[in-house]
């Protein structure tokens, strides 16, 4: 049987300032790295949405993530002055289901930065609230040492600053996941009106921040065969009657199953409490919202038939069921981008890879360390018992559960799912591995003087990476993949540039102007969902993007400079032209191109027009790019205006080579 946990005692003033000065300098990268970039791909929608979920709005839609963190990141609004929708913007967000106050919130540049800093900030403080989950968990493992070593590296970790400086709902996940599972263990530890309220509460809040918050019940399935299986004995102290312990198997059985559904109803609750105890949502019509018509004709399946009888009976909200029936279609097939290959099913080892090469090198030594460190302790511990001695340890094996569950069961669903679009869904499991950092303070190596100095080696050298890439802590990769520079052939999309790169375009753009002489024509290829009439980008030539931004259909593309987002670059969400080019590519465009030739010598403008209509148009301008970012894949850009947004120089000649010649790259179909 292992020992208990140390005892925790009340912090000193040293670890209390140290605490106080890692989640101050946490803050500062947090904020800094947001400070002046544009809103990223999801922090329009998530922030529009939660705004007019909060305003009460008929017209909300949604965004296949629940309200919980959109909420939270949009409440500073209700305090602000906020342009209300226009009649037109309502009107098209109608048609296109789109919500209008992504719109305008984003329409003008005083607003958007205002606003945008103060969804931020809410952002920040759940990445707070993180880290301090990470040291108080890690403090009564292992102690104080732990605890401060857990807390460096999640302060310290890019992965970790980008997104808390973001108004998302990636940290929140990742927070809410913490606190449902280390409640649960402690409810499994001790039955009482607190641990059961505390337990209820996370995993409600869990429920309503995110889908994959389902898998905390697996996680609580094992946890309680863990728990039982080792028959320790189980604390009560129920409301009105005296503290005990229970040590019965079929009783202890029995209080733990009664407290869990006691949990599950307060998270059930909870959950109604977030969306305001109302069933229905958006326009209603007699057969329920008007929203259920974004699923006429989409494939059935269980979870349909699931939700389908929810409805029915009304078990949660209308925005719940809406929620996961548009999260469930849009997982079905997901494009992802991986060391250079393309994939719709995605890989199994995209997360591993993924943190691999997101994580710096220090903290992969911490992590290698402490892994050599356990196990050498559980074989240590598994001689002692062969040998007939108690079995003890410097490691608290059994306190190690629910994280070893939280990493096997979220892992397991990411690396067997097809979301590999971004490291960010993997954060649930980074406490994990920051805790088992911790692990290195309970060792003897730690107490003598070259251990700590080595601990905190690595540490200051995790401080050195962050700094280096700082405060574009988004584009982080470590020597392993090349640096930042190169990050863009491992991984794109959230994991690299996600759209918050308008500001540095804007005057990398102001400059070039202000330079003398004549300038050639600039094209832009942006990808996020930023609106780029905020910014003065009016002479930029737009080229497709990733969400089509309202211009002109260009008949030819003339020498000059072509500004390409890395993710564009790629050619990940190109369509049609995704991925990798190829024969039937080339020969779709080759014939655009010649009817397009054709169109020319007759001067017939009306086909033109005709075509801009019907979108015969925007198909050949995607195909036209995707040919022209597959020549510029071959070669190395003339100038970065950040890690993710390229820059080259084309003249005549390298123009036609890139559309006009044999293409720099042909694959079979």
């Amino acid at each position: 049987m292992n020992e208990p946990p140390p005892r925790v005692t009340t912090c000193s003033v040293k670890v209390t300032g140290a605490v106080i000065a890692l989640i101050a300098l946490f803050v500062v990268l947090c904020v800094g790295s947001g400070w002046n970039t544009s809103p990223t791909f999801d922090e329009t929608f998530l922030i529009g949405a939660g705004y007019s979920f909060l305003k009460g709005d008929v017209h909300a839609q949604p965004t296949a993530n629940l309200v919980l963190a959109e909420k939270w990141v949009a409440l500073p609004l209700l305090a602000m002055k906020v342009d209300e929708p226009t009649t037109e913007e309502r009107r098209a967000s109608e048609a296109l289901r789109e919500n209008a106050y992504w719109v305008s919130l984003f329409r003008s540049e005083p607003q958007m930065f205002t606003m945008l800093r103060a969804a931020r900030a809410m952002g920040t403080s759940l990445g707070v609230a993180l880290a301090l989950v990470v040291f108080f968990w890690s403090r009564r493992l292992h102690g104080d040492g732990a605890g401060l070593i857990s807390l460096a590296f999640c302060c310290l970790c890019p992965v970790v600053i980008a997104n808390s400086g973001l108004a998302t709902t990636d940290i929140a996940t990742a927070l809410f996941f913490a606190l449902a599972v280390w409640s649960f263990w402690t409810l499994l530890h001790r039955v009482s009106g607190w641990t059961v309220l505390w337990c209820g509460l996370a995993m409600g809040g869990l429920m309503a921040t995110k889908l994959s918050g389902v898998l905390i019940v697996p996680m609580a399935v094992l946890m309680m065969a863990a728990r039982l299986g080792l028959r320790h004995p189980v604390a009560v102290a129920l409301p009105g009657r005296v503290a005990r312990e229970e040590t019965n198997a079929s009783r202890q059985f029995f209080l733990l199953a009664s407290a869990s559904m006691a949990a599950a109803l307060v998270g059930y609750v909870t959950l109604w409490a977030i969306y305001g105890f109302h069933y229905s949502f958006g326009v209603q019509t007699p057969d329920g919202s008007a929203l259920w018509n974004l699923f006429t004709g989409q494939p059935e399946g269980l979870v349909s038939n699931y939700i389908a009888w929810c409805r029915k009976l009304c078990l949660f909200p209308e925005h719940f069921l809406i929620d996961t029936r548009l999260f469930t279609l849009s997982v079905q097939h997901r494009r992802a981008f991986l060391l250079g290959g393309y994939s719709r099913l995605g890989w199994w080892y995209f997360f591993p890879v993924a943190w691999f090469f997101k994580t710096p090198i220090p903290f992969l030594i911490a992590v290698l360390a402490s892994l050599i460190v356990v196990i050498t302790a559980g074989w240590q511990r598994l001689a002692r018992v062969a040998g007939g001695a108690a079995a003890t340890s410097d490691i608290n094996f059994y306190e190690f559960t629910p994280l070893a569950v939280l990493l096997a069961v979220y892992l397991g669903a990411m690396m067997s799912g097809n979301l590999n679009i971004g490291i960010r869904h993997l954060l649930p499991v980074y406490p994990v591995v920051f805790i088992l950092a911790g692990v290195l303070a309970r060792t003897r190596w730690w107490h003598r003087p070259s251990g700590s100095v080595l601990a905190g080696a690595l540490i200051l050298w995790s401080a050195g990476e962050a700094w280096a890439v700082y405060p574009q802590m988004l584009a982080y990769f470590n020597q392993f993949a090349g640096g930042p520079r190169n990050g863009y052939h491992i991984l794109v999309d959230s994991s690299y540039e996600w759209g918050q790169d308008l500001p540095a375009v804007e005057k990398w753009v102001a400059r070039r102007a202000s330079q003398p002489g004549p300038k050639p024509p600039v094209y832009f290829s942006y990808f996020g969902s930023g609106l780029l009439r905020p910014f003065k980008l009016d002479e930029v030539i737009l080229l497709p993007s990733y969400f089509d931004q309202p211009r002109q259909y260009q008949l030819t593309l003339h020498p000059g400079t072509y500004i390409i987002s890395a993710t564009m670059l790629e050619s990940v969400y190109n369509d049609p032209g995704y991925g990798p080019w190829c024969a039937s590519y080339e020969n779709a465009y080759q014939s655009m191109t010649s009817q397009i030739d054709q169109l020319k010598q007759r001067h017939d403008t009306a086909t033109f027009v005709q075509w801009a209509k019907t979108g015969v148009m925007q198909g050949y301008d995607d195909l036209r790019l995707a040919r022209l970012c597959a020549y510029l894949r071959k070669r190395e850009p003339d100038e970065r205006i950040t890690y993710g947004v390229f820059v080259y120089e084309l003249n005549q000649a390298q123009l036609d080579e890139a559309l006009l010649g044999p293409p720099a790259e042909l694959q079979p179909n």
